[in-house]
């Protein structure tokens, strides 16, 4: 999926991921989360979204006390302003 998404590119022997750390980060917790059923379909579904959107860049994620935030890049400019 990175890699569909431009965000993974290669030179030589150095591989740059944009993005992948926190993207493996989320994906781990979701499968804690749907393994210890805390999760409803719903709700799985609804972070694939979010996951995909933070691959292609148009969201952000970010850990706060242990607890996944999404923040929009746009807020995120905005707040800057």
């Amino acid at each position: 999926m990175i890699q569909n998404l431009n965000r993974l590119l290669h030179d030589y022997n150095v591989i740059w991921a944009e993005r992948a750390f926190m993207a493996h980060s989320a994906a781990q917790w979701c499968v804690k989360k749907i393994e210890s059923k805390a999760l409803t379909p719903l709700q799985i579904e609804s972070f694939g979204d979010v996951l995909l959107q933070y691959l292609k860049g148009n969201v952000d994620l970010f850990w706060h006390k242990d607890v996944l935030r999404v923040q929009d890049r746009e807020e995120k400019n905005e707040r800057r302003t």
